[in-house]
């Protein structure tokens, strides 16, 4: 999926003419992040794999002096009609009484199995892993004896972590482990998918709303930009558990992939189904439009 938009002054609403990072995230216990860095024109076109369904996405900037911009998304919709003229459906009166055959039909379906008939899925082939692939490490926090403040969770458990503070403010860098050396600056850090710009905000909250934490502890190179390292906190309901955004973020709603429509069928396996008195009006019994025949016309 590839969500545009274009980077503009927050005041006049003209764009940008100079190159800013911006990152996208998707906020959920899947892990969602995109940065990318804006062209000549502000516009910017964030990669998303497997998007599906409808989401808040979140936007930021990386840097602080790029805080009175804003992302202007693109729709993913079309804003125009299709050239194309279709063929004018012509019925003929003979048909009348097989339509209203099917009309009725078609209500006592959506009378009497109506839910069963909406029902959408994800595609198989999802790919749930976060972006970085699999991290350095991993931590359950429930394999721990919960400490009650974030600090004394990384303090105790988060190994070639150091936690300090520097003009008042927390700092968390990471050890590479490619060199054995901690990095001078902090990793990326991100809360369900969404970077935390302030530590000390990270810092405030209540540990026990925490599902998990993995750590890449390498740099890591995406797209145009690299991190010293991505330290990635998990919520249990991947809520951001009661942190409060930058008031500099922009959070707007955005319709993904449309998921897969599971066909609905009844099943009559069991005694208590085959003698159901509900009523099946159907006019399709079965549908697979993946199913591929061969030359003679068959198909499995």
């Amino acid at each position: 999926m590839i969500i545009s938009g274009r980077v503009v002054d927050g005041h006049t609403g003209a764009p940008v003419n100079k190159e800013v990072v911006a990152y996208l995230s998707v906020p959920g216990t899947r892990t969602q992040f995109c940065p990318w860095y804006s062209d000549s024109l502000g516009k910017v076109r964030f990669e998303l794999k497997d998007f599906y369904d409808a989401h808040e996405v979140v936007l930021q900037f990386r840097d602080e002096e790029d805080s009175l911009y804003r992302v202007e998304v693109a729709s993913p919709w079309s804003d125009r009609y299709s050239d194309r003229r279709l063929t004018p459906l012509v019925l003929s009166s003979g048909d009348s009484s097989l339509l209203v055959d099917k009309g009725i039909a078609m209500q006592a379906l959506n009378r009497y199995g109506g839910v069963r008939l909406k029902r959408f899925g994800f595609p198989s082939f999802i790919d749930s892993s976060s972006f970085y692939g699999v991290p350095d490490f991993s931590y359950l926090l429930d394999d721990y004896t919960r400490f009650t403040t974030m600090e004394e969770v990384m303090r105790e458990y988060v190994r070639w972590m150091m936690v300090k503070k520097r003009g008042g403010h927390f700092h968390l860098p990471l050890l590479d482990v490619q060199h054995t050396e901690f990095f001078d600056e902090d990793p990326l850090i991100l809360l369900d998918g969404v970077p935390v710009k302030n530590i000390d905000t990270l810092m405030s909250l209540d540990p026990l709303k925490i599902r998990k934490l993995e750590t890449v502890q390498r740099r890591y190179f995406l797209g145009g930009t690299d991190f010293k390292g991505i330290m990635n906190w998990i919520t249990y309901k991947g809520d951001l558990g009661g942190y409060i955004l930058d008031p500099h973020a922009t959070v707007v709603d955005y319709e993904g992939l449309e998921l897969q429509r599971e066909f609905y069928s009844p099943s009559y396996a069991t005694d208590e189904e085959a003698g159901s008195h509900l009523a099946d009006f159907r006019n399709v019994l079965y549908w697979a439009p993946q199913l591929e025949t061969d030359e003679k016309g068959r198909g499995e």
